[in-house]
């Protein structure tokens, strides 16, 4: 099995758009240009070019170090994936020292010259422009991916290691992640059963008593619940009141009581999520590498991320090309240069990084996963035993036909007899209440549905033809 050819395009690249110059830190052509139109500007007296001196000269100073620093992030280790937010935030420093550079105008005695106006005016802008059009060659995100890749293929490389154990050691330990989701999921439901039935239970005693004390008032008088507050003795009229105020107060009860299945939702899809990312992972991962191992190299060179890490690299460089030949002078141009081929010397080594990493992965695992497949491999990678006992285990808590009962409760009043008040009573009462129970209702409906949802999302049963 050869290796794959060594990358020398994105050299050759670089010699032929950036010179065979050797990279220098001094990015000096803006300056000595900047210095040069100063120097030739008419100005009103020595005070005024001493000040604008100044203030270039301290600009002149922040933009060096604005650039080593830029290109220190890029060179940064590899081990470090997350440079994309720093470089940016750098990027927008040195921005900010382009604005203090325009507000040097400030320190000018009186009135500034037309010439000191026009000087810091055009430099700022040009300035400006510089750095903002580098945001936008994206070279952060570019390094970020490209370390990213050469640490995926050294991750994915010994995740194969214990893959390769686990097949003929017929090891459970790649499964056991899968298999405590699904245990926390059934966990979550004996535990929403459990506190939901508390709330329940609270919720219809409190229904029961208030509903016992406005019934027996109705029956006493023989009239409906609107007009007995409008004309019972101040006695009954307090117990007719407080009976009705308890109903009301039990919308934190009910809302409490959405929320247990509000969460079993919201806990379930991050656990879905979770699975079907991990299953992916394991698809995306195992099995492709699996299958790609049992095909020709050239096959497996299709389907890992050292193409797109060449890619990054060589947008990387026809970004900083057209960057670079933006750039508004030729001072800013010739710095742009050397610039661009300090960072693409810098990107250059995190991508050899990457290759080395792909070309140990590939030394590593050659010639394994060849033959006839046997159907315990299809097994120990595809798990379809272990679906089935999830499967069985969701299936057997009943949650969907425990839910129904609730949301049925939940539309009725909880099941509390309203039979000796009338219709326009019964619907009154409902009506305290109506909207969180509706809230209730809906909620219970969606988590009556994860029975149905799981065997889709958990499905393993087709995993196996996957497995090639």
């Amino acid at each position: 099995m050869r290796k794959p050819i060594t990358f020398i395009v994105a050299f050759l690249v670089t010699a032929f758009l950036f010179g065979t110059r050797v990279a220098n830190a001094g990015y000096d052509a803006r300056a000595s240009e900047l210095r040069e139109i100063l120097k030739r500007k008419d100005l009103r007296d020595d005070k005024e070019r001493e000040v604008l001196t100044k203030a270039l000269d301290d600009y002149l100073k922040n933009r060096q170090e604005c650039l080593e620093a830029l290109v220190r992030i890029i060179e940064a280790s590899s081990s470090d994936a997350n440079q994309e937010q720093v470089w940016l935030s750098r990027i927008d420093g040195c921005r900010d020292g382009v604005a203090r550079f325009g507000d040097s105008v400030k320190a000018i005695p009186d009135t500034p010259s037309i010439g000191a106006f026009n000087f810091l005016g055009v430099s700022q802008v040009e300035e400006v422009n510089f750095f903002t059009n580098l945001t936008k060659a994206k070279i952060g995100e570019r390094r970020d991916k490209i370390v990213v890749n050469g640490k995926n293929v050294a991750d994915l490389m010994h995740a194969l290691d214990e893959k390769w154990r686990y097949l003929f050691d017929q090891d459970n330990s790649l499964d056991e992640y899968q298999n405590k989701i699904v245990e926390q999921l059934g966990e979550l439901i004996d535990r929403a059963f459990d506190e939901s039935d508390r709330e329940r239970r609270t919720i219809k005693e409190r229904l029961v008593g208030s509903t016992q004390a406005i019934a027996k008032l109705t029956k006493k008088y023989g009239r409906p619940i609107r007009e007995l507050l409008q004309n019972l003795p101040s006695d009954e009229l307090k117990i007719l009141a407080s009976a009705l105020e308890a109903i009301e107060k039990l919308e934190p009860s009910i809302d409490a009581y959405a929320k247990i299945y509000l969460k079993v939702n919201s806990d379930y899809v991050a656990r879905a999520a979770e699975y079907a990312a991990l299953l992916q992972s394991e698809k995306g991962g195992v099995f492709v590498l699996f299958g790609g191992f049992r095909r020709d190299t050239e096959v497996f060179l299709k389907t890992n991320g050292f193409d797109v890490a060449k890619i990054d690299y060589q947008a990387a460089s026809d970004a900083l090309a057209s960057w670079s030949s933006s750039s508004a002078t030729s001072g800013q141009k010739s710095d742009a240069e050397y610039f661009a081929k300090d960072l693409l010397g810098k990107l250059s080594n995190h991508l050899s990084a990457t290759e080395r990493a792909f070309n140990e992965f590939v030394d590593h695992h050659k010639s394994k996963f060849f033959g006839p497949l046997a159907p315990k491999i299809v097994e120990a990678l595809a798990e379809t035993r272990v679906w089935e006992d999830w499967n069985r285990m969701i299936q057997g808590k009943s949650l969907d036909s425990k839910l129904r009962m609730y949301r049925n409760e939940a539309t009725t009043f909880f099941a509390v007899g309203l039979g000796e008040l009338s219709s326009d009573d019964q619907e009154y009462l409902k009506g305290l209440i109506r909207e969180r129970t509706n809230e209730l209702a809906r909620s219970l409906e969606d988590a009556e549905k994860i029975p149905e949802k799981f065997k889709r999302d958990f499905d393993r049963s087709r995993v196996g033809d996957e497995v090639k």
